[in-house]
């Protein structure tokens, strides 16, 4: 129907009503999932007319449904600046969907439209959370990643997440355990570094003792040695604390 549109609008003149009306009236999360996303090709403002009416909701409706709708509001952004306020409202709230691939995408897309500080840190939050219950080892490595590409990006405002970074460091993945721990130490600061460091202590004592045949165990050692110098070159006072 949208296609027929597209090219003969004369045929179905009616089709962005036709297609909200299937959108309101069928219970199908598929269908309603098609109609929304045909509106969007056709009809922006019919879409964001559409849009308003389910806005308080959004994080019961269907994930696949939620990510069409954060589609609709990257696309709709580039042209209504006036509703910029309200999408990052409705954004925040698709950060607590059940999905991950819907929770990822909102912490995009609010990072793509605001880099006030506030943003940054709950979108980074997400990040975290969200690798730290990755199990795939690749998708963990894509959201450090990113998670570096944002602060590096924003310098200075995510220096607090430091000690949730480390939260991803409960693994036994090796390339994973040393991104992170880079990760964290371009983050730490004083206030936090005594934490930082016992965490790295403790972590380091647990490689040494359980996973001698580990394939690149000593490398990582070496690796968390160099770290907890890094951290203890100009902090005297936490060698003692390490060494007891």
């Amino acid at each position: 129907m949208a296609h027929v549109y597209r090219v003969h609008e004369h045929l179905i003149p009616d089709t962005p009503a036709l297609l909200a009306s299937a959108f309101g009236r069928d219970s199908d999360s598929l269908c309603k999932k098609a109609a929304f996303s045909a509106l969007i090709d056709i009809d922006l403002d019919k879409a964001r007319e559409l849009f308003r009416s389910c806005s308080n909701d959004l994080t019961l409706l269907d994930p696949e449904l939620q990510l069409v709708i954060l589609d609709f509001m990257r696309k709709d952004c580039k042209v209504n600046y006036n509703d910029k306020g309200f999408y990052i409202k409705c954004i925040s709230s698709l950060l607590e969907s059940k999905s991950s691939a819907v929770r990822f995408s909102a912490a995009n897309l609010l990072i793509s439209i605001t880099n006030t500080p506030s943003a940054v840190k709950v979108a980074v939050e997400c990040f975290v959370e969200l690798a730290a219950k990755e199990i795939d080892l690749n998708a963990k490595l894509i959201l450090l990643g990113k998670i570096q590409s944002v602060v590096e990006e924003n310098p200075g405002v995510c220096s607090e997440l430091a000690l949730d970074i480390l939260k991803v460091l409960v693994t036994n993945e090796i390339q994973v355990k040393k991104q992170c721990v880079s990760l964290v130490l371009s983050l730490v600061s004083s206030k936090h570094l005594e934490e930082v460091v016992l965490f790295l202590r403790k972590d380091l004592l647990k490689f040494c003792k359980s996973f001698h045949e580990k394939e690149g165990i000593d490398d990582y050692i070496d690796f968390l040695l160099d770290s907890l110098n890094f951290c203890l070159k100009s902090n005297a006072e936490f060698i003692t604390k390490i060494l007891s």
